[in-house]
């Protein structure tokens, strides 16, 4: 009989990831196209047509945790690592308050251990 047992932090991560920022609007608004690493179907949308310019794309979500890029070393088309979690972590130095929307995909998640990769 074999028992692992292991302890962390609450939520539980996904593998590392590889993703681009493919959307980084007003207020805080951010979407990602996954490179490289895999998300279970309901955490992520294979397709999404944006209606505002027509263009479609694949692998993609909106980032939950909208502080988390709100960086300027995270521009449109930057290429960085991330973890998906379940839970929010914490963002209490972030206050986005808007009333500004902007169309982004419905599959979204809340993502950590960011680093930019170029």
């Amino acid at each position: 009989l074999l028992l692992v047992v292991g302890c962390g932090p609450s939520g539980s991560a996904s593998q590392l990831l590889h993703g681009k920022l493919i959307m980084s609007t007003g207020c805080g608004n951010y979407m990602l196209q996954v490179t490289q690493g895999t998300l279970p179907s309901d955490k992520i949308n294979s397709t999404w047509k944006d209606p505002l310019t027509g263009i479609v794309y694949t692998n993609v979500f909106t980032v939950l945790n909208r502080c988390v890029l709100n960086d300027t070393a995270f521009h449109f088309d930057a290429e960085f690592s991330f973890r998906v979690v379940d839970t929010a972590p914490d963002s209490s130095q972030c206050n986005i308050e808007c009333i500004w929307y902007r169309p982004s995909p419905p599959a979204g998640n809340f993502i950590t251990d960011v680093q930019k990769l170029k």
